[in-house]
């Protein structure tokens, strides 16, 4: 059973991915 906390910063550098590949589509 994976901790917590390294779920919450998978979650994060997922989320983070997601957003930067948007913003490069984007411009």
């Amino acid at each position: 059973m994976p901790e917590p906390s390294t779920v919450g910063v998978l979650f994060i550098l997922s989320g983070v991915v997601f957003v930067t590949r948007r913003q490069r589509n984007g411009r």
